[in-house]
């Protein structure tokens, strides 16, 4: 089952987190919050398909994570984050595969946000993240943990 949508979301269009944020703060500013946070959090400056991106991870043995915060039309600036693994597209947060990961990733991004922020932002999210796909990858963990255990238990009647 997992197979099945692991190759679904394979083939899928690639997808991104997308959040417009009206700021009143500087250029330099915005960039100075964005470095430390992000070296805090791990993320180190890659050029990702002609465009520079925060990233962590190198998409192997962890999902690669990325961010891109476009801020050349202050006071609007565009943020970006997206996952990706060797094999697969760019996924958002709402796939199902790496939703544990995705979410915590998700609250990076949130808390991110409200470092930049402050009483005069205004946040319009472009997508905004369902709880849909953690439930529905708990519950195939869950039905492919009984057929594991119902599995060992029809070995051990043998």
């Amino acid at each position: 089952m997992l197979g099945i949508i692991s190759l679904l979301e394979a083939f899928s269009k690639e997808r991104r987190y997308a959040q417009n944020l009206k700021l009143s703060k500087s250029e330099n500013e915005i960039s100075e919050i964005l470095e430390n946070f992000m070296k805090e959090k791990g993320f180190i400056q890659k050029n990702y398909k002609g465009k520079k991106v925060w990233q962590k991870g190198g998409g192997f043995w962890t999902y690669k994570k990325c961010l891109r915060l476009d801020i050349n039309q202050l006071p609007i600036i565009h943020l970006e984050a997206w996952v990706k693994a060797v094999g697969f597209g760019e996924s958002d947060f709402q796939r199902y595969m790496g939703a544990l990961p995705k979410r915590r990733y998700y609250n990076i991004v949130q808390e991110l946000v409200a470092k930049l922020s402050d009483e005069e932002t205004q946040v319009s999210e472009i997508e905004k993240p369902s709880n849909r796909p953690f439930w529905i990858a708990g519950i195939l963990v869950g039905i492919g943990l009984i057929f594991i255990i119902f599995a060992l238990y029809m070995l051990l009647q043998a």
